[in-house]
């Protein structure tokens, strides 16, 4: 199984935490997986197509209606099954991260009552860096729509 996190806008400046990504236990960054290398320009390569997808769904079917559908069943499942299961949500951070007044998608635990305790993934200081620009892309967007 792949575990992999995305964090950050969900577009152009979403993150992919390989730090901590695995695939059946056996970390990923510079490792060979199944015959495969998993150099940094392959990971920026994976990253890339992950934050290209929407856009090639897009430009052949002219939406993501079903991607986005699917997404919410599972979320509605979490909530109403009270699951607790921690999953990658949009919630305003108040410091995590050293980021504050945005909202990102982090670990949150989401159950009956919703998007609960946050778990702050830990980052290595490039991928710290990268989540920090993304909501700086947010915040840029924001300050351009209140002219």
């Amino acid at each position: 199984m792949v575990h992999a996190l995305i964090l950050g806008e969900h577009g152009d400046s979403e993150i992919a935490v390989w730090s901590r990504a695995n695939i059946g236990g056996t970390p990923i960054r510079g490792n060979t997986i199944l015959g495969k290398g998993c150099t940094q320009a392959f990971l920026e390569g994976l990253l890339q197509q992950v934050c290209r997808a929407a856009y090639e769904i897009i430009e052949r079917k002219g939406y993501t209606n079903w991607a986005i559908g699917l997404v919410i069943a599972h979320l509605v499942r979490t909530i109403q099954e009270d699951q607790g299961s921690v999953l990658p949500i949009t919630v305003r951070l108040h410091g995590e991260y050293d980021i504050d007044d945005v909202c990102l998608s982090i670990p949150v635990r989401v159950g009956i009552e919703g998007a609960g305790e946050r778990l702050p993934t830990p980052l290595d200081e490039d991928e710290r860096k990268a989540l920090v620009g993304s909501a700086e892309v947010l915040k840029g967007i924001c300050r351009s729509l209140a002219l």
